[in-house]
């Protein structure tokens, strides 16, 4: 911190004309855009780092006390960028395992082929309903507003073709300003997906993948009817990793029927040699004593044989080895059943403390309307 002079008409005065030294100058050899408001300005200017050499901030003379400028006040308004989160509909015949997360079994082939016409109509007509929804919203808030985040989910959007997957995308952009940058998610079910899929979603601009494997046990996998081999996913992980996609993530349920803590210690083995970027735990949660539930009502849940469910303490015991396998394979544990590799945007919030949540899970950016 030093004083000077002013220019005088836009030149140069000598210091010995100058009476009294009127400018308080600030020198630092870097600045940097504090991280809790990199998300924010980011998305909505656009702007990719701050990282100024040389920085130099001169103020006037004055007996008035002041203060360095500071967030809002010295910047513009600026309206925080929306999240966008489509959650599908169960739009397929339930089946043996079904959840709030989206992740589900079935008894027919995994190939696009084996989708009945009946179920692609259905969410066929969801993009539609959802299109209507889009409309409405820019009438009441505003078209083109400005996006940081979309999310694909509920029950697996890869029940679309890639040509209706197209269509909604540009939907979305048509209606929205998607901002350079901005974080596109998938949910997949590996057994609807192929190395092509990966590829057309890439195109597409999703960057991040959300792989709905559940388990890998064969005898948990047989008793829930669900066709799928670690290959399979191993090979859709690695093309996914071959496709650069940013985060590769993945999610497992506990609770399910034929499961046991040594099973689900050899899932945990599994799914950590994958090495995705985050893993998520979901509890498979059937009722025992009330009877009139959501889920009692499901009749392929109710062909479920309450003895083929692990104990409470069994699923306790399944939670309490995954925190432990995971963390010695190298994950940080974020919390609220859900691991991150130690580079991931979400470990390195959790580190500074700067780690936030909404209602889609974990955050980075906390300022973003859902």
């Amino acid at each position: 911190v030093h004083r000077g002079c002013p220019d005088r008409d836009g030149k140069p005065v000598a210091w010995p004309d100058c009476k009294p030294a009127l400018i308080t100058t600030f020198t630092a050899k870097r600045a940097m855009l504090d991280p809790m408001l990199r998300p924010l300005l980011g998305r909505r200017l656009r702007l990719e780092a701050l990282n100024i050499a040389g920085a130099t901030l001169s103020l006037p003379k004055s007996d008035e006390p002041f203060e360095l400028p500071r967030w809002p006040e010295s910047l513009p308004a600026i309206a925080p960028p929306l999240a966008l989160v489509v959650n599908f509909p169960a739009c397929e015949p339930l089946n043996h395992v079904s959840n709030r997360d989206g992740t589900r079994d079935s008894t027919r082939d995994s190939t696009r082929d084996g989708v009945h016409d009946s179920v692609h109509d259905s969410a066929r007509d969801f993009v539609g309903l959802l299109a209507h929804e889009i409309e409405l919203h820019n009438i009441e808030w505003g078209a083109m507003q400005m996006v940081s985040q979309i999310h694909l989910g509920g029950e697996s959007p890869t029940v679309l073709s890639d040509g209706e997957l197209s269509d909604l995308m540009g939907l979305l952009r048509r209606a929205f300003c998607v901002a350079r940058g901005a974080e596109l998610s998938i949910e997949v079910d590996p057994r609807m997906t192929s190395p092509e899929r990966l590829r057309h979603l890439s195109s597409l601009g999703f960057n991040r993948v959300i792989f709905g494997v559940q388990e890998f046990d064969p005898a948990v996998l047989a008793a829930v009817h669900r066709l799928q081999s670690y290959e399979s996913v191993s090979d859709l992980v690695a093309e996914a990793r071959a496709l650069r996609f940013e985060a590769i993530n993945a999610e497992l349920l506990i609770g399910m029927p034929q499961q046991t803590p040594e099973s689900f210690r050899r899932t945990v083995t599994q799914m950590s040699a994958l090495h995705p970027t985050r893993i998520t735990l979901h509890p498979y949660t059937r009722p025992h004593t009330r009877a009139k539930t959501v889920a009692s009502r499901q009749r392929p849940q109710g062909r479920i044989a309450l003895h083929t469910l692990p104990s409470a303490e069994q699923c306790m015991q399944m939670r309490a080895d995954a925190v432990a396998g995971f963390t010695r394979q190298g994950y940080v544990y974020l919390g609220m059943d859900e691991f991150a590799l130690p580079t991931d945007e979400l470990a390195v919030a959790k580190r500074l403390g700067r780690l936030r949540r909404n209602l889609q899970g974990y955050t980075t950016q906390p300022d973003s309307d859902l």
